[in-house]
Parts: structure tokens; C-alpha cells; sequence
């Protein structure tokens, strides 16, 4: 303790010394040489350009991070995420207790009902469509004045069936049990299958009518060609032939059910083509008629002048000659 009090109080502040023996809190008065670079390596940057590039960086980096709006617009992103996330998440629990499968429906209808609100719309909505579009169908096709209203009414009985569809039957065979006070349904089973009988009879119509239009449309087309046939022939044999098919095409509209749009139409054409073949076949067949009868006369007259040559003849030769 006694050397350290001895000691001037200037040399007990001065810093120790480097190895070199010179003391660094001294500014040295010589300038600063930078070592010359090897031949081809890059000449090393100066002070004043590192700090151009740090201020360059910096401003490029207030440039685009406090450019007016750019807050804005980021804040307004990670708010429009969020809202994505809280909305997506139960929208999708929604959408996958609605699946139409039994499994995830019959659970979710006992203990949380009010996630399937969207599938009892929508099956509501369907069930009140099928319904009236089976109306709709039932009046184009049972009173039907054209092809085009049973071509529109096969439309609406396709789309009808479409709507059946997409009900579920598992669901409204147990719909007594998910019944809730808050949601009255007008659906029931016995509508249901009332509308799945309708539809099942206007197919069967419609299949009726398309068969019969067929039909209507093959026998005019065959009578129109064995008209044409006949007034081409020009040997009695082909004008035999075309008087079958046209008396056939005759019978084949007379087959056309009556209470078909296509039996109908029929009925009022037959008569008029049933006229036409008396007045066209009828008028030749009566004249081939006469010509036969006059062909035999003469066959028989000319034995009756045979018969009647060289007399005297007995009672009974002319009474042969009187028969011819």
C-alpha cells in the first residue's frame, strides 16, 4: 500500500502501455498509408463510398416501407386474413355436417339440428319445385296440342325427377323424429310418393306419345311413297304392289292409339286418305273390273259361233249355244 501512495496520481491514470511501448491514448501526427492492393485484386472501398451505400440502402428501405398507404395496405391485408380465417372455419364445419350422408347427417340432426338449416331449405325448396313443375308437366302432356308442348313437358318431368332426387329418402321416411319447434316442414311421405307416382305416369305417357308420334310419322311417309309408286307404275304388277302398301299404310294409322296427340291427328287425316284411295285405286280397280267382264264375253261369244256353225243341231246343241 505504501508504493502505490508514493506514485504521482497521473501515472496511477495512464492506461498500461501496448507491447510496442507506445502509448495508444496518443494520436499519432503521422498520415494513415493504406498498403498498396495486389496486382488484380479489387481495389478496396473507401470511407466516404460505404457510407453512400449504407445511405443508399436506408433510403431505399424508408422508400418502400413508409411510402404513404403501405401501412395502410398491410394492415388492411392481415385484416382480411383474419376475417378469412374466423369466417372459413365455421362455414366449414357447416358445409361438412350437410353432406348428404346419412352418417354425418343423423348425428348432427339429433344434437346440433340447427347446422342442418341449409339442407332443410334446400330440401324444402326441391320438394315445393318437384311439385309444381309435375303440374305443369301433367297439363303440356295430357293436353298437349302440338309436339312442342310434349317435348317441353318431357322437360319439365326431367326436371321434376331432378328434384325428387335430391331428397333424401332415408330422411323423410324418419322426419317425424327430427321434427323441431323452430322449422315446420311441409314435407311428408305420403306427398312424397304421391309426386313420385305423377311423374312415374307422365314418363310413361311421354313414352306413349313419342312412340305414337313415331309411328304417325313412318305411316304418312309410307303412304306418301306408295302414292308416288302407284302413279309411276306403269305394269299392273307394280301398281298391285303399290295398292298393298298404301292400303297397309292405311291400317298402320288406324292403329295409332286414339288418346294420343298423334292418334288424334291421325284420326282426322284417315278419312280424307281413306277417300283418296276409293277415288284413285277404286276407279281403276272398276275398270279393270269391266274389261275383264268384257274380255270373258267375247271369249264366250266366240264359242257360242263355234258351237252354232254347220247346223242342223239337236235341242240340246242350241241350247249350249244359247248359254254362251
Amino acid at each position: 500500500m505504501n508504493f502505490f501512495q508514493n506514485l504521482p496520481f497521473n501515472l496511477l491514470l495512464r492506461k498500461p502501455q501496448n507491447n510496442s511501448g507506445i502509448d495508444p491514448l496518443l494520436k499519432s501526427q503521422q498520415p494513415v498509408v493504406l498498403k498498396a492492393s495486389a496486382p488484380g485484386a479489387s481495389r478496396p472501398k473507401t470511407l466516404t463510398e460505404i457510407e453512400k451505400e449504407i445511405e443508399a440502402q436506408a433510403q431505399v428501405h424508408r422508400t418502400y416501407s413508409y411510402k404513404p398507404g403501405v401501412k395502410k395496405q398491410r394492415r388492411l391485408l392481415s385484416r382480411m386474413f383474419w376475417t378469412a380465417i374466423l369466417l372459413g372455419v365455421p362455414i366449414g364445419v357447416v358445409w361438412v355436417t350437410n353432406l348428404p350422408y346419412p352418417v354425418i347427417r343423423r348425428p348432427v340432426a339429433r344434437n346440433a339440428p340447427i347446422l342442418l338449416l341449409p339442407s332443410y331449405i334446400s330440401m324444402e325448396n326441391n320438394y315445393r319445385q318437384a311439385i309444381v313443375t309435375a303440374e305443369q308437366a301433367q297439363q303440356l302432356i295430357e293436353k298437349a296440342s302440338s309436339p312442342a308442348d310434349l317435348e317441353l313437358g318431357e322437360v319439365k318431368v326431367k326436371q321434376a325427377q331432378k328434384n325428387l332426387d335430391a331428397l333424401p329418402i332415408w330422411f323423410i321416411n324418419e322426419w317425424s323424429e327430427y321434427n323441431y319447434w323452430w322449422y315446420d316442414s311441409g314435407l311428408s311421405i305420403y306427398g312424397f310418393n304421391a309426386a313420385r307416382t305423377k311423374i312415374g305416369q307422365l314418363e310413361a305417357k311421354v313414352f306413349q306419345e313419342k312412340n305414337a308420334q313415331t309411328l304417325l310419322t313412318d305411316s304418312e311417309q309410307a303412304l306418301n311413297k306408295a302414292k308416288h309408286q302407284y302413279q309411276q307404275a306403269s305394269t299392273s304388277i307394280d301398281k298391285k304392289a303399290a295398292i298393298v302398301s298404301w292400303h297397309s299404310a292405311l291400317d298402320n294409322l288406324e292403329q295409332i292409339p286414339g288418346e294420343t296427340l298423334a292418334g288424334k291427328t291421325a284420326q282426322k287425316k284417315l278419312e280424307s286418305y281413306q277417300q283418296e284411295f276409293k277415288d284413285v285405286v277404286g276407279l281403276a280397280a272398276g275398270n279393270e273390273r269391266i274389261s275383264t267382264l268384257i274380255a270373258a264375253a267375247q271369249q264366250f261369244s266366240a264359242q257360242a259361233a263355234k258351237a252354232g256353225q254347220n247346223p242342223p243341231h239337236t235341242v240340246i246343241q242350241w241350247q249350249q249355244v244359247e248359254n254362251f
